[in-house]
């Protein structure tokens, strides 16, 4: 299945869903996307209440390139500093 949008991509570097859901509201704004298409899209990613999962699939859906981190896959190294002993 190809994208609703094979020209445009969203780009971000957070795991926060509704960051990816904003980003990608703006490239569509900035691509002169009908309102109603873009509210049409805002719905369909928070049909899962925000689930981070929801999100990414609808964004994968609708956009040709798409860099964001996946939901649940961190980043982060490990942590440094002190472990408390028993």
């Amino acid at each position: 299945m190809s994208a609703r949008y094979p020209h445009l991509g969203v780009s971000t570097r957070s795991h926060d869903p509704l960051a990816l859901l904003a980003a990608a509201r703006e490239a569509l704004r900035l691509a002169r996307v009908e309102p109603g298409e873009v509210r049409r899209f805002s719905a369909e990613c928070m049909s899962g209440g925000g689930d981070p999962l929801t999100v990414r699939r609808v964004v994968d859906r609708w956009f040709g390139h798409v860099t964001a981190p996946h939901p649940g896959m961190s980043t982060a190294g490990p942590r440094h500093g002190r472990v408390a002993s028993h």
